[in-house]
């Protein structure tokens, strides 16, 4: 029922009143020891090199928390996490916890400036990595101490020594989300935060001891532990993808089905994907756990025809994961958000903090046990989205997520967002993030980044500038900039320059104003000769289908063009089908577009498959 007086007030008057102290509850390493004590033979973690069972995997995190504790580290502390994608994943991680510690995720393909803020914000002393793993200059010169686990972690004999007891309370882990002001903010997720979503999962959608879930997200994003987590507390398998197993969607999808893979986690974009290329067919038999953007309705109609069962889920990094889940079943309009998960709360409310009617829309605020402690560091910003929650009674906190949405019948429905951040391919960004790094530049005046709709379900981040006087064309050298300054899920696909950004009336920034990209990457000046080899023809064709582009060029690169992360999966699908050849999405990434045409067969092979006549047919060569 709606509450009395402004949200203001309403909140200060809780804020003022005696906030009573929460049970700690159990930790996470409580939890996944209950099952290491039930099945201690059965297979926990494993990787294309081997696997260890619960009792093995207990032992070798319990060395690795003893190993942490000789080296100095203490209840507590935040210590930064850099290893390899492997099974050796899982006890690292767990033997920080059982330190009494709390990780920090560091992904090595993060540009350096990005991990150094990581490592200063967090104020790491201490980063965990495996023997022989190169590890980012950022790291290495940062002051913290190297603490290097063995590359084998299998557990020694005999017991690992007694180790401090982990509460409900205690930090587990901090992850770093983009920030609207530019710099990262981290989060800090504690145990009982956890050990609530864990013990949800288990129930619904659930998790049981014959499940096996395949880990192939980035665990610096907070769904990886998901993956690593609750199979190892239901007492089921977690297989962990390599990253040259994750750099092809259909190498993954091989993998999961080798592996006897019967979860998934995954977003829309990559289901969209397998469907576009005609491989829906191998989600058969799966369990889909699919969030981080908008389902839309036709995808989730294809995929309930395919896998076993479609969940949609909902939630962001300051509440834990997920907050609602929905078993998605065919029909008609939009895809439900669904329903809280145990022990969590959805408020709807207006702009004064009341709540709306039924089926009225309104901001999306969170309550519940999944709520984070905060922000790391940063009791401003923790203070402006995290407050008291005024319909609890219990003194606990609800977070402000800045998104739209309605509540009918108990079930939530997504309307988008009350700010400038964006969901990408299942990546949270902040637009303000890549505007603060481009105003970095000293040519650049202005800047306003938007996502904007390319068509067949593609969209792709701009980056609109407005040059200094006298600065020259910033393009080039901003591009380099933001290689250094951003992660590659933030980099803009398109850079334009204009005069000046378009205003609304009351002085700010007219997002919707903002111009398609005239040129969609295109070149200043026509190329002076057509390119002479067939196989540079056929992929600078294919580029400007796929890319919506006038031209492209042997010194070219993919993503300079406009390209992303599925555009370029789109283009080795169509690569292999015409030439029998796969190409390696690495190496789009690094090469241009006349090396990479280098990969591709010769005339003998490409005559035999019956796509040489076709190009001297279309390029007159």
């Amino acid at each position: 029922m709606p509450y009395g007086g402004s949200r203001a007030s309403v909140f200060e008057q809780v804020a003022a009143s005696a906030v009573p102290a929460m049970s700690p509850g159990p930790s996470l390493p409580d939890l996944i020891a209950e099952q290491v004590h039930r099945t201690p033979e059965r297979i926990a973690v494993s990787d294309a090199a081997g696997d260890d069972s619960y009792a093995g995997l207990w032992k070798a995190s319990g060395r690795i928390a003893a190993h942490l504790l000789a080296h100095g580290v203490v209840r507590g502390e935040m210590v930064g996490i850099c290893v390899p994608r492997s099974r050796e994943m899982a006890a690292v991680a767990l033997g920080v916890l059982r330190a009494g510690a709390a990780y920090v995720p560091l992904d090595a393909a993060f540009p350096d400036r990005r991990l150094r803020t990581m490592l200063e914000r967090a104020q790491i002393r201490r980063v965990v990595t495996l023997a022989g793993y190169a590890l980012p200059a950022a790291i290495t010169d940062h002051e913290a101490a190297l603490i290097e686990i063995g590359g084998d972690v299998a557990p020694q004999d005999g017991e690992s020594p007694a180790l401090p007891a982990v509460h409900g309370d205690d930090l587990a882990y901090v992850l770093f989300t983009s920030g609207s002001t530019g710099e990262p903010k981290g989060v800090r997720i504690l145990h009982r935060n956890l050990v609530n979503f864990m013990r949800s999962m288990r129930d619904s959608p659930g998790f049981g001891e014959d499940d096996v879930i395949c880990a192939v997200t980035t665990w610096s994003f907070d769904i990886a532990a998901l993956e690593l987590y609750l199979p190892l507390m239901a007492g089921g398998r977690v297989h962990v993808a390599s990253e040259a197993e994750l750099g092809d969607p259909d190498a993954t999808m091989s993998l999961v089905q080798r592996s006897g893979v019967t979860v998934l986690q995954t977003t829309p974009t990559l289901l969209r994907l397998l469907h576009d290329e005609g491989r829906a067919a191998r989600l058969a038999g799966l369990k889909l756990l699919v969030g981080g953007e908008a389902m839309p309705r036709d995808l989730a109609n294809e995929a309930v025809r395919h896998c076993s069962e479609l969940w949609n889920m909902y939630g962001p990094t300051e509440t834990t994961i997920w907050s609602t889940i929905e078993r998605v079943q065919p029909g008609d309009g939009p895809v439900p958000l669904g329903r809280p998960i145990d022990n969590t709360r959805i408020h709807l409310l207006d702009k004064d903090g009341h709540p709306v009617a039924d089926g009225e829309r309104g901001e999306i605020w969170i309550g519940g046990d999944g709520v984070a402690d905060g922000y790391l560091h940063r009791p401003d910003l923790t203070a402006e989205r995290f407050c008291l929650d005024p319909f609890a009674g219990d003194g606990s906190r609800m977070y402000r997520t800045g998104d739209i949405g309605s509540l009918r019948d108990g079930v939530l429905h997504f309307h988008g967002r009350a700010d400038d951040q964006v969901k990408l391919r299942g990546y949270r960004i902040e637009l303000g993030d890549i505007e603060a790094a481009a105003l970095e530049d000293a040519r650049v005046r202005d800047a306003a980044a938007a996502v904007r709709d390319f068509g067949n379900g593609s969209q792709r981040l701009v980056l609109y500038v407005v040059p200094r006087e006298g600065g020259g064309d910033p393009v080039e050298q901003l591009r380099e900039h933001l290689r250094e300054a951003l992660p590659a899920y933030m980099r803009p696909n398109h850079i334009v320059v204009l005069d000046a950004l378009p205003t609304t009336p009351n002085g700010k920034t007219d997002r919707k104003a903002l111009p398609m990209p005239a040129d969609r990457g295109a070149h200043a000046a026509p190329a002076a000769e057509q390119p002479g080899d067939a196989r540079i023809a056929y992929l600078a064709a294919l580029w400007c289908e796929l890319l919506g582009l006038d031209e492209a060029r042997a010194d070219d690169n993919f993503f300079d063009l406009g390209g992303d992360s599925l555009l370029a999966i789109n283009m080795i699908a169509r690569v292999e089908r015409d030439t029998g050849k796969r190409l390696n999405v690495l190496a789009i990434a690094t090469d241009p577009l006349g090396i990479l045409a280098d990969m591709l067969p010769g005339e003998g092979v490409a005559k035999r498959r019956g796509w040489m006549a076709r190009l001297r047919g279309l390029f007159g060569s």
